[in-house]
């Protein structure tokens, strides 16, 4: 069986365990652009809107649990109904945006100096844009 968004309930043990097989691929996309622009997380406040299966809740632990620059944040987990987000996003270190809501995240809430990820994907007025 192929499993590449890590949904089985042999794989999410094993992701939230903090020993998987493999990591569902837009969670990998989101950790390789964490390293790759070398944005550590470690000890930071990260907000992840989105609690989905496949991305929000899978990243979440892998940034709570994972050791080194890449783990060890302080992560909260929000989503597109929490009553306080524009509260979380100004405190946020980092912020990922896995919702799929457009306009949901915008900038005025944002602390200046956050890195922000929209990994989030809608489709308004034929075009392609983020949360």
């Amino acid at each position: 069986m192929k499993d590449v968004d890590c949904v089985s309930y042999d794989n999410l043990g094993r992701l939230f365990s903090g020993s998987p097989r493999f990591v569902p691929a837009t969670v990998l996309a989101v950790l390789k652009i964490l390293d790759y622009y070398r944005i550590p997380v470690s000890g930071r406040e990260v907000l992840v809107v989105g609690r989905s299966l496949t991305v929000g809740k899978p990243l979440a632990s892998m940034l709570s649990i994972r050791g080194g620059d890449l783990g060890d944040a302080t992560v909260t987990l929000a989503h597109s109904k929490s009553r306080n987000l524009n509260i979380l996003l100004s405190r946020a270190d980092v912020v990922i945006s896995a919702v799929g809501k457009p306009h949901l995240v915008t900038g005025e809430h944002i602390k200046e100096g956050s890195v922000v990820i929209d990994v989030g994907t809608n489709y308004v007025d034929g075009r392609l844009i983020g949360d």
